[in-house]
């Protein structure tokens, strides 16, 4: 009885092995692409960049969204709030606590979520022999990253520096020297810079391009003290010829104005 008890166990294992494989060998369903296989075509790859850019428009005054002219504009009194408000007001008056929903959700989070994903197409594309777009949108979801640590150092000092979509590391992850964040973001700044061409990808101001990789390395070199190459690389972008200044004021902060960059 025992033997057969054992036996019955054994071809129960069995059954139930056969059958985990069975479940878990399934087919990719034919809406579902695999990264390596997007990353592979220039036209998905463009389409895992714009999704990037439209989760960065996607939080209502995050970083990428007007919430760097809000928040540091009420912190200075440059903006004031109508009325009393639990999110707002607290940057006004000088009274922030680490709970207030703009910072954990819409200036660090939001950031963060942003970061991982450059960071997943960083990964992807992390080969020597890319196309000519391919290389562009490295080149892209680089300054994207830069962007986003260059405002998160100015706000918040020390900040995890996640350069991996590992979420193992990431989750155990403390706060890194400012100046190593910044080094990073020279790096990715320097690369952008190498890889955007000076035109934009779109008829709308809309992506970065060369020189605004430069003009956000000539601040950061200002940030720096290296003022000298600071004025460099404004001068650069001054020269191109790409921008000027507006005649009609209300033109200013138009997505196409003269002066966008």
């Amino acid at each position: 009885m025992k033997s057969i008890t054992v036996l019955i166990s054994a071809v129960g294992i069995s059954i139930m092995h056969m059958a985990c494989e069975s479940f878990l060998a399934i087919d990719l369903s034919p809406q579902l692409i695999e990264s390596k296989h997007v990353f592979a075509d220039e036209q998905a790859a463009l389409s895992a960049v714009n999704g990037v850019y439209i989760q960065m428009r996607s939080t209502s005054l995050g970083i990428g969204n007007g919430g760097l002219t809000v928040y540091s504009g009420l912190a200075v009194d440059e903006l004031r709030p109508v009325n009393q408000h639990d999110t707002y007001s607290p940057f006004y008056l000088n009274t922030l606590s680490p709970d207030n929903s703009a910072i954990s959700s819409q200036l660090w989070a939001a950031a963060y979520r942003t970061i991982y994903h450059c960071n997943s197409i960083i990964e992807q594309l992390g080969n020597p022999s890319l196309t000519a777009i391919q290389s562009i949108v490295l080149g892209e979801m680089k300054f994207v990253r830069a962007f986003h640590y260059y405002y998160m150092v100015h706000l918040f000092g020390d900040v995890p520096l996640i350069l991996t979509t590992d979420y193992k590391q990431n989750m155990l992850m403390g706060r890194t020297d400012k100046s190593l964040v910044v080094d990073q973001v020279l790096a990715d700044l320097l690369d952008a810079e190498m890889r955007l061409p000076e035109s934009y990808a779109t008829s709308g101001k809309i992506r970065p391009n060369k020189w605004a990789a430069t003009t956000l390395l000539a601040r950061l070199q200002l940030l720096l003290g290296n003022y000298e190459n600071a004025l460099l690389g404004a001068n650069e972008v001054i020269q191109s010829g790409s921008y000027t200044l507006e005649n009609d004021l209300s033109k200013t902060f138009r997505i196409n104005s003269a002066e966008t960059i």
